[in-house]
């Protein structure tokens, strides 16, 4: 093994010396600094524009500015599908009838029909009105369309009806007009509750959910002496 001899070397050699032995240690020390420029850019520039995509999305959203009906949307996180329509993940939109009465409608995602702006494809969800006698009344079906510039839920079959009172009705598809509480279905309804129990080819809920009126070929079994609320 040779080395070598620093005393033979001018002082201008060994100043070249000593720089050729720190250059490989600048390149390392000059990459280290690239990446950090570079991480620093990305949260300088990226994370607002990320926000500004969210916000834009929101405010883009269906439904969001109509404050004055009491509308408001909250959602985990958003994303977009292979169409670049953008869509919401635990989408929850809140909101009240003519009359003022509560809604919540949920959904596991929601996406915005990108041939119809005011549509809104739900799917995993669940309504839940207040009726005007104080009755809470759920909705739940695998599939269902928001329109938002009439405030209707279309719910794609099967549809499944619950009361905090202990009624309980399954439908096939079911449009229902959060404005006024009401909801119709032209398809099969078969439910039951402390009254007995009922069939018929489809049904109406009118009255702000005061009167719900069983339409073709209906079958009913009254239990005596039960109370129906």
């Amino acid at each position: 093994m040779s080395t070598t001899d620093h005393s033979d070397l001018t002082p201008a050699q060994e100043r070249q010396s000593a720089l050729d032995r720190l250059r490989p240690i600048r390149g390392k020390l000059d990459g280290v600094g690239t990446r950090y420029s570079r991480a620093v850019n990305l949260l300088k520039y990226g994370l607002p524009v990320v926000a500004l995509l969210v916000v834009l999305v929101v405010i883009g959203w269906p439904g969001v500015q109509k404050e004055t009906e009491g509308f408001r949307i909250t959602f985990t996180s958003f994303v977009q599908d292979e169409d670049g329509a953008p869509g919401m993940l635990n989408a929850r939109f809140v909101g009240s009838d003519k009359a003022n009465r509560p809604f919540v409608i949920t959904a596991e995602s929601a996406r915005q029909d990108p041939k119809n702006e005011g549509f809104v494809r739900l799917n995993n969800l669940q309504a839940d009105l207040t009726l005007s006698s104080g009755i809470w009344l759920t909705m739940t079906a695998t599939r269902g369309d928001y329109n938002s510039e009439i405030r209707s839920l279309s719910l794609l079959a099967p549809v499944d009806i619950f009361s905090d009172v202990g009624y309980e009705f399954h439908a096939g598809d079911t449009v229902v007009n959060l404005k006024d509480n009401e909801a119709r279905s032209d398809q099969p309804v078969n439910g039951q509750g402390a009254f007995g129990s009922v069939q018929a080819q489809s049904f109406v809920m009118s009255e702000s959910g005061q009167r719900m009126k069983f339409i073709g070929n209906v079958k009913m079994v009254i239990i005596p002496g039960q109370k129906s609320r």
